[in-house]
Order: structure tokens, then sequence, then C-alpha cells
């Protein structure tokens, strides 16, 4: 999930990918961002790379990543 929304993915585009509910993401990304005591969605995927918890490798190029459904 937060290999997506480093991609650049918006919590409506990972909820269609993982087939969850908008909610469920939403919940899921604030308790990571909690878990690393970040500010906000760029801090937490900055702080995962710092951490080594996110590779650069990790993280699809974005044409790897196919278009939200309707676009």
């Amino acid at each position: 999930m937060l290999r997506q929304a480093a991609n650049g993915l918006t919590d409506e585009a990972i909820a269609r990918h993982l087939g969850l509910s908008f909610s469920t993401i939403k919940t899921h990304l604030r308790r990571i961002y909690s878990k690393l005591d970040a500010q906000g969605r760029t801090h937490a995927v900055a702080l995962a790379y710092e951490r080594g918890i996110l590779l650069p490798a990790s993280v699809p190029r974005p044409s790897d990543v196919s278009a939200p459904e309707g676009r």
C-alpha cells in the first residue's frame, strides 16, 4: 500500500487495485503514517526510503502501473 502511495496512486486507485474499500485504505495509511511518525503521505514515503522500508527498486516506474479505470 505504501509502495503504491509512493508511486503516486490516490487512495481511491489503491482501493480499486487491492479490491478494498476507500475507508479501509485511508485507515491503513493513517496507521502507517502514525507508526512512522510521519506528518502525511509524502513524509511517510520519505521516511520509508530513509529507513529502508521501501527500496527504490520496489517502487515501479509510472509506466509499470496501469492507469485507474475510466482514464
